[in-house]
């Protein structure tokens, strides 16, 4: 027999505004950029239903790193 399932929308936004889960968030995308190279960096972005946390290419350099190499892309896996 199938059970109903509620879902509170409103904890869900608050979860996903959450300090600490940011905090998390930020750590991870910290040991990313740390693994893909000082040519990479990292930003949070509070807005919306969520806060976003984002490593990219912050020179040049950086967009080559990727381009030739995939520096960012291997690193995903180090968060």
């Amino acid at each position: 027999m199938a059970k109903r399932v509620e879902l509170h929308l409103d904890q869900f936004r608050a979860l996903r505004n959450d300090p600490e889960l940011v905090k998390i968030l930020d750590e991870h995308a910290e040991r990313i950029q740390g693994a893909a190279g000082v040519e990479f960096t990292t930003g949070t972005h509070r807005g919306g239903n969520r806060a976003r946390v984002t490593v990219y290419p912050d020179s040049f350099e950086g967009i080559l790193a990727e381009a030739r190499h995939g520096a960012l892309s291997q690193a995903v896996g180090s968060g």
